[in-house]
């Protein structure tokens, strides 16, 4: 869960009620029961929008939010991504999407409504290198030695 405020915490117990028998569940703005509040500007839209579609064009990750920051990963999934990791940058929902697809491929993965709201706390990472970074990040995952189940 980041740290801005921005995931409503009384999606917790809903994720974990939603947690039984998946490998890892999403807190997703995008799915049925998901919402944002307040109207993101155009720019933050598009930008939204052309993070998850290159995540689907090129890591193949296919959830309607790989950009979330609030995600419950079961521990058995956890154990097996865990030494393939090599985290960089602020995404790390994309690295344990991309391993897990990778080590088990029939991983479960679930995605569960959730309220995403104005910015509490903190301020926007969001610049020009930021964006570079994640498709930068991107490609370099590509590279990630895993074995294929």
């Amino acid at each position: 869960m980041d740290a801005d405020l921005q995931h409503d915490e009384n999606s917790i117990p809903g994720m974990i009620a939603d947690a039984d028998g998946y490998d890892m569940v999403i807190g997703t703005r995008y799915s049925k029961g998901g919402a944002i509040e307040g109207n993101w500007s155009p720019f933050r839209r598009l930008c939204s929008k052309t993070a998850n579609i290159a995540t689907r064009l090129i890591l193949g990750i296919n959830v309607s939010d790989p950009m979330s920051g609030f995600f419950l990963l079961s521990r058995p999934a956890y154990n097996k991504v865990r030494r393939y990791m090599n985290p960089k940058g602020f995404k790390i929902l994309l690295e344990i999407l991309y391993i897990l697809n990778k080590v088990e491929s029939s991983a479960r993965i679930r995605e569960h409504g959730i309220f995403f709201r104005c910015r509490i706390a903190g301020e926007s990472k969001l610049s020009t290198k930021v964006i570079m970074q994640y498709f930068v990040s991107l490609w370099e995952l590509r590279k990630t030695k895993v074995p294929v189940k």
